[in-house]
């Protein structure tokens, strides 16, 4: 089974999962940024905010993958307002996943991905969404028992 990984890290704890990933999986990563960077936490809230009041939607410096060698597609991002980063989201619904396998995981202070998997599922149109995680800063995550789930399903396939 062939895997990418496709991510948006601002703070570095998105991206620390992908190398977690990387330990027990090979994978290629393509690491997803927006045209236009998020400043500090604080401009990045009151932008975030904005874009979603007016239903701004930035574009990408990443040109979009071919995925089509590849069955199993990680998506991560940073839980932002409940959901995924309105430029992720848009990233995401450009990419053939049709027959994919995805495998969403978030980082977040407080939030689970719970709510973004109604958004995965729609713009990850045709994949089949699978074992999502969210590690949450205030509370304890069990990223060893995500990692080994993860291990047990895909690394022998």
């Amino acid at each position: 089974m062939k895997a990418m990984i496709l991510y948006y890290s601002k703070s570095g704890k998105t991206e620390n999962l992908v190398h977690k990933i990387c330990e027990i999986l090979p994978c290629d990563t393509l690491k997803v940024e927006p045209q236009d960077p998020y400043g500090n936490y604080l401009m990045s809230v009151i932008r975030v905010r904005r874009e979603r009041k007016h239903h701004l939607v930035h574009k990408t410096v990443t040109a979009i993958p071919d995925l089509q060698a590849y069955n199993l597609v990680f998506v991560g991002f940073p839980v932002w307002f409940n959901d995924v980063p309105a430029f992720f989201a848009d990233f995401l619904s450009n990419c053939d996943l049709q027959g994919k396998i995805v495998v969403p995981f978030a980082t977040s202070g407080m939030d689970s991905i719970t709510k973004s998997l109604s958004t995965l599922e729609t713009v990850c149109a045709g994949a089949t969404v699978k074992f999502p995680f969210t590690k949450i800063k205030w509370k304890k995550s069990d990223t060893q028992d995500w990692l080994d789930t993860l291990k047990t399903e895909f690394a022998h396939k």
